[in-house]
This record gives C-alpha cells, sequence and structure tokens, in this order.
C-alpha cells in the first residue's frame, strides 16, 4: 500500500504504510532482510515528499546499512540506496558527504559494474556539479527543498537529471 499512495502522491498515507510495515518486521524479527532495507528506503523517499529530510537520511541509511551486508555494495538496491543518500545530505548541506558517497558509486561502476548504465552520467554529472560548488562552499546557500522535490523545477532537472530519487 506504501507503494501506491506514494505512486499517486500521498506521501503521508504512504509513510504510515511503511511505518506500519516497518513495525511488523521489526516485531517477526526479520530485521536484517533485504526486504527491510528496500522498505526502508520507500518510507525515507516518502519523509523527503513530505520535507522530512533528517528523518529520511536516518532511514537511507539504515537501509545502506543493510543492503550492503545482504546484497554488497555493487548491487542495484545498494546503488539506489546510495543514491538517495547522496542527495539526501545535499539538501542538509552535507555536501563532502554527498561528494563523498558520489565518488564511490562511480568507482564502483567504473572498476565493477561497467559505465554503460545510463546512470553513470547522471551521477558523474551529479558529481561534477557538487565539486564545483564545494569550490565555493563558504558562499553556498542553502537549496530549497522544492528545488530537489518537485522534478519539474529547472534547478532539479539541472541538478538531479531524471527522477533524482531512486525507488
Amino acid at each position: 500500500m506504501g507503494m501506491m499512495f506514494y505512486m499517486i502522491g500521498r506521501y503521508q498515507e504512504s509513510r504510515t504504510a511503511f511505518e506500519g510495515a516497518v513495525t511488523k518486521l521489526k516485531a517477526s524479527g526479520d530485521r536484517k532482510s533485504p526486504f527491510f532495507g528496500v522498505v526502508l528506503n520507500q518510507m525515507g523517499l516518502a519523509c523527503v515528499q513530505l520535507f522530512k529530510i533528517d528523518e529520511a537520511a536516518e532511514l537511507f541509511e539504515e537501509a545502506r546499512s543493510i543492503l550492503e551486508q545482504e546484497y554488497g555494495p555493487c548491487h542495484q538496491d545498494t546503488i539506489g540506496v546510495y543514491s538517495n543518500l547522496a542527495a539526501t545530505y545535499d539538501a542538509m548541506g552535507r555536501v563532502e558527504d554527498a561528494i563523498e558517497i558520489l565518488e564511490y558509486i562511480l568507482k564502483l561502476r567504473e572498476e565493477k559494474l561497467g559505465i554503460a548504465n545510463p546512470d553513470f552520467e547522471d551521477e558523474k554529472s551529479r558529481l561534477a556539479e557538487l565539486l564545483k560548488e564545494a569550490g565555493r562552499a563558504r558562499h553556498r546557500k542553502a537549496k530549497s527543498l522544492e528545488n530537489l522535490i518537485d522534478p519539474n523545477s529547472k534547478q532539479s532537472k539541472k541538478r538531479w537529471p531524471g527522477l533524482g530519487f531512486r525507488m
């Protein structure tokens, strides 16, 4: 249900549905399964849409930990969480952390997965933009979360091509 609510833009209901799923998975002792990691990622996406960026970061961090352990760093779900976490860190003003994650993603793709993946160029562009900004970090203005969330905004299209966040 959480995904269905998310897809139709009912983000609070989506978050609530995912929260219920997380509670049930924890109660069943299923805290370290890849499915649990994916549910945390989805709940994080709903939190981003609700401007609960700190909560989203915590969820993405927990999802990353689980998926790294269960799938390894090269799995598409794990890379998707890395990407979501980088975007969230950027929204929080943690540009250096976002840069570190994007550099790691690109290194993984170059060394182990190949650069033919269409996400490679998007991630490379995102990293270039962040590195450019890091050179002007003292004068950097906080980014509007509207630009991060609204895929139709000019800044969002320039900065985070495609959806920005990965489901």
